[in-house]
């Protein structure tokens, strides 16, 4: 039986649905705040950024996509979570020695409290500030017993595991180049600094102290970095810190006058 012409272009374009993948690219997701007084609600920038204009990410953003065969698929690297968190970590000192300011002493427990915000963000399928709870990092940080800071802010990225992928039609997704751990940081860095309002909280002189979470999910890796302006008031026997318009001391002390001036008692 003769087949017609219009037939055989219908075959033809089923043919070509059955081959068709999906090109698309990964861009990174940031958002920072910046908390004085924890009872004041802070405005929290929540940002796609264009990719960054370096080396590395010009030189992954203009890779011609390749051939549709399976060889061309990359295998996944297995990334060092806490070499990543520290080789960021220092990337920010970087910047802030750049810009003639003081290193960021490493803090384990405000890193435990990044931490662990962002394995609650990733196995919850968010992007926050603010968790579940309702709680912003001044209380996450509290809840994990560091309680020597009168300021605080924090920097968040979604980065993920490659910069661009293919979906084949049976669902298996390819990707010819996985991020390293150098580039994972640089990205992370460079996306920051590249945003007015993370940049001012790398860039914070009163900041001292500051830890970087980091968890891994879903080929995405989340970041949290806690700033904080680290302070020995609050304590029994020292001075009362001062917040907005009132002295106080941390729980269970209270603010109490002791001659001249007032002590955590």
């Amino acid at each position: 039986m003769a087949v017609s012409a219009k037939g055989i272009f219908i075959l033809f374009v089923l043919l070509g649905l059955f081959y068709f993948v999906a090109y698309q690219y990964n861009l990174p997701k940031i958002s920072s705040t910046s908390r004085s007084a924890p009872s004041i609600p802070v405005p929290k920038a929540a940002i796609v950024p264009p990719p960054p204009t370096t080396p590395i990410s010009q030189s992954l953003a203009n890779t011609t996509p390749p051939d549709l065969d399976t060889t061309a698929c990359a295998s996944p690297i297995t990334i060092d979570i806490g070499e990543l968190e520290k080789l960021t970590f220092q990337l920010i000192n970087q910047e802030r020695t750049n810009h003639d300011l003081g290193s960021l002493k490493w803090d384990d427990i405000i890193s435990a409290t990044g931490r662990d915000h962002s394995k609650d963000m990733g196995i919850n399928n968010y992007f926050s500030h603010q968790d579940f709870d309702g709680n912003f990092a001044d209380v996450r940080l509290k809840h994990h017993n560091y309680l020597s800071f009168e300021v605080e802010g924090e920097n968040l990225a979604l980065l993920p595991a490659y910069p661009y992928y293919f979906t084949y039609p049976n669902g298996t997704i390819c990707s010819p180049h996985y991020y390293s751990t150098s580039e994972l940081a640089q990205l992370a860095a460079i996306s920051w600094m590249n945003s007015p309002e993370h940049r001012a909280n790398i860039l914070l002189p009163n900041f001292t102290d500051s830890g970087m979470g980091i968890y891994f999910i879903n080929n995405s890796y989340y970041f949290t970095q806690v700033f904080v302006k680290y302070t020995d008031c609050g304590y029994t026997g020292v001075n009362c810190c001062h917040e907005g318009t009132e002295y106080f001391c941390y729980q269970p002390y209270d603010c109490t006058r002791d001659g001249g001036s007032f002590v955590c008692k």
